[in-house]
C-alpha cells in the first residue's frame, strides 16, 4: 500500500513539474495543454477513491512553489477541482463512456480557469485595481485553446486505456 501511495505521489509530482516546466514553454496550441488535469479525471475514473485529494494537494502544493502569487490559489485550486470532478462522476456522469468523458472534462476545465481566474481578479483587485476578466476577449479564446487542446487529450487517453484495459467500458445504472 505504501509502495503504491508513493508511485501515486511520484507520478502526480513529476506530472505537475513537466506541466510548469516543459508544457509551459511550448509553441501556443500545446502550451495550453493541462496533463494533471487529465491525471484527474483519469485516475477518479479508475480509482474514484476521496482519499486520491491528498495527490492533488500535492500538486496544489508544487504548482505554489513555482508561482509567484502571494496568496496560495494552487493548493486549493487542484483540491476543489478533484472534487467538483468527482461530484460530477458520482452524480451526473454515471456511465464510462467518451461523451461522459469530455463532458467531464469540459465543466472541469471550466470550473478550474473560472477558479484561477477569479482568484488572480480578487488578488489583483485588492492591489492594483484590475480589469474584468469575463470581459477580455482573450480570455474567452485562451478558454477555448485550453478546452479544445484538453479534449484532445482526453479523447487520445481513453482510446488508449480502452484498447489497453477494458475498465473504461461504459457502465449503464439498470433501474428495476
Amino acid at each position: 500500500m505504501w509502495f503504491k501511495i508513493l508511485i501515486n505521489s511520484i507520478t502526480i509530482a513529476a506530472l505537475s513539474l513537466v506541466q510548469i516546466s516543459f508544457i509551459s514553454s511550448l509553441p501556443f496550441p500545446a502550451n495550453k495543454l493541462n496533463l494533471v488535469l487529465a491525471a484527474l479525471i483519469f485516475s477518479l475514473s479508475l480509482s474514484g477513491k476521496i482519499k486520491n485529494i491528498w495527490f492533488y494537494v500535492l500538486a496544489g502544493l508544487i504548482f505554489d512553489m513555482f508561482f509567484v502569487p502571494p496568496v496560495k490559489i494552487f493548493i486549493l485550486a487542484w483540491p476543489l477541482t478533484f472534487l467538483f470532478c468527482r461530484l460530477l462522476l458520482r452524480n451526473v456522469f454515471t456511465n464510462r463512456s467518451l461523451f461522459s468523458f469530455l463532458a467531464i472534462c469540459l465543466f472541469t476545465d471550466i470550473f478550474y480557469i473560472f477558479f484561477i481566474k477569479t482568484s488572480f481578479y480578487i488578488y489583483g483587485f485588492f492591489s492594483s485595481g484590475s480589469r474584468l476578466f469575463i470581459l477580455s476577449l482573450d480570455f474567452w479564446n485562451d478558454m477555448l485553446f485550453r478546452i479544445t487542446v484538453d479534449f484532445l487529450l482526453v479523447l487520445v487517453l481513453f482510446y488508449i486505456f480502452n484498447f489497453i484495459s477494458k475498465r473504461l467500458k461504459p457502465v449503464f445504472i439498470l433501474r428495476y
